[in-house]
């Protein structure tokens, strides 16, 4: 244990280079990890959009001017939204 300790005291600035190292490394991958995670996440709000917006396209028949024009008016917000969802990929 004694010999743990004098190494450890003879070389702490390569200890502590060996340990920020590890450090630098982990904080990298944790740091890739989330930005994999966001994608991830815009991806899945584009393809609900995208779903919303199909069923919104298939629909062809209106009770009145008042549904079509509401309809109209969310497909347009949709594609704003997809537009800028992919814009922060």
């Amino acid at each position: 244990m004694e010999a743990i300790i004098s190494f450890i005291k003879e070389y702490d600035f390569l200890f502590t280079i060996v340990l920020s190292a590890i450090a630098a490394i982990y904080a990298f991958k944790s740091f890739r990890l989330a930005k994999q995670n966001d994608k991830d996440v815009i991806h899945r709000k584009i393809a609900q959009k995208q779903a919303e917006l199909k069923a919104l396209n298939s629909q062809h028949h209106f009770m009145d001017g008042t549904t079509m024009n509401d309809t109209m008016i969310r497909r347009s917000v949709l594609e704003n939204e997809i537009e800028e969802l992919e814009k922060m990929l």
